[in-house]
């Protein structure tokens, strides 16, 4: 009886304790459950955001993209999946490694910036039944146009190059915005154009828009400017000038400040009474013994605005019709003795009175002198009719 009851004991001992271990197993904390399901339902949430938003954006940007740099081509169609572009063009054979590599330089954008994309690309070239496989015509390498933009008074001359009619007519509109007269004697060249070109062009309407008269050029890819300002507009215009586009280089700054109209006739007024443009006798040739008074009056000249004006006078011996004649000739002698000088052509204006308008009696030979004159003066906004 001692025997059984201790095998008892034993027995309900080793049942109490695999109990005790069976609940202790079954009753471990699973603390990671919740938190790795929700870590793997945010990267679902990742990659389905991916797949339905952002690879598609960046597939059709890809297709635009390589429609744009095969503008050249006819582009029959573009599919893109992934990093793999399928293009079917129609090109002979001998474009094929061109084409290819135009696809493949293809940017897109992405969180790391822009990269090259297509990884593969698949071309398909095919060309029409009735067509022959020929080399397509190279196509033009894009260039600068020079041109040259003339302001006098509130007229503006535009000459040079532009790459079409549609460009010539939107800068010929500019021009007028800014200018009351537009002298567009610009030609066309059917040529591709260097993107400066609008910028220059843009620039030096700017600049001549706050000048008295002067000169904008743009060659080889710079931009120069010569030019009579007000005192109260130089720093500006300098600023203007020193403050190119990106791509458009300074070129030469030539800048006059201006004196007033008054100061200016006095001056001209003072050197034509100490000395007086000599002719040889019933002539429009210029005396050489005149060359210094004319470098005198070109330097006044230089520092005048608006258009000068040249009168020429004679005195009332001979027929008056071989007087306006030679008066118009003499003037026209003087303008272009300035022109020599620096002038801008369309900054002077010559004019012939004859024997019209005397200062002196032509009665005597030391007043018949004084009617045989040339004057200059400066004047804004002239349009006589013997301006040119």
């Amino acid at each position: 009886m001692r025997v059984k009851s201790t095998m008892n004991n034993v027995s309900e001992h080793y049942e109490s304790t695999t109990t005790r271990r069976y609940w202790r197993r079954t009753h471990t904390p699973k603390g990671w459950w919740p938190y790795g399901f929700l870590l793997l339902l945010g990267l679902l949430l990742l990659w389905l955001i991916g797949a339905l938003v952002f690879i598609p954006a960046i597939e059709r940007q890809i297709e635009n993209d390589v429609r744009e740099r095969l503008a050249n081509y006819e582009v029959v169609s573009v599919e893109v999946a992934g990093e793999d572009v399928r293009a079917v063009v129609r090109a002979p054979e001998a474009e094929r490694d061109g084409i290819e590599g135009i696809i493949g330089a293809t940017r897109c954008s992405t969180w790391a910036g822009p990269l090259v994309c297509p990884w593969h690309v698949d071309l398909e070239l095919a060309l029409p039944a009735d067509l022959p496989a020929q080399p397509a015509e190279p196509i033009p390498a894009a260039r600068l146009h020079d041109f040259q933009f003339v302001r006098v008074g509130d007229d503006i001359t535009l000459t040079g190059e532009v790459p079409s009619a549609e460009v010539r007519g939107a800068l010929a509109a500019a021009a007028a915005e800014r200018f009351a007269v537009v002298d567009d004697q610009m030609s066309v060249s059917d040529e591709l154009s260097d993107a400066r070109d609008s910028a220059a062009a843009a620039t030096a309407l700017g600049l001549l828009a706050d000048v008295e008269r002067g000169e904008a050029s743009w060659r080889d890819g710079a931009l120069s400017l010569s030019a009579l300002v007000t005192a109260d507009a130089e720093v500006g215009v300098r600023d203007a000038f020193a403050a190119m586009p990106n791509g458009v280089d300074t070129g030469a700054l030539t800048l006059n400040v201006a004196t007033e109209v008054n100061v200016c006739n006095e001056a001209f007024a003072q050197a034509l009474a100490s000395a007086s443009i000599r002719f040889r006798s019933g002539s429009a040739q210029i005396d050489p013994v005149s060359d210094g008074l004319l470098d005198d009056l070109a330097g006044i000249a230089k520092q005048c605005p608006g258009r000068l004006i040249i009168d020429g006078h004679t005195d009332s011996q001979g027929a008056a019709e071989f007087n306006q004649a030679l008066s118009e000739d003499r003037a026209n002698a003087v303008r272009g003795a300035l022109m020599t000088r620096g002038l801008a052509p369309s900054s002077l204006v010559a004019r012939g009175f004859g024997e019209s308008q005397p200062i002196a009696t032509n009665d005597t030979p030391e007043g018949r002198a004084q009617n045989r004159r040339i004057t200059i003066e400066a004047a804004r906004g002239a349009t006589d009719a013997g301006e040119e």
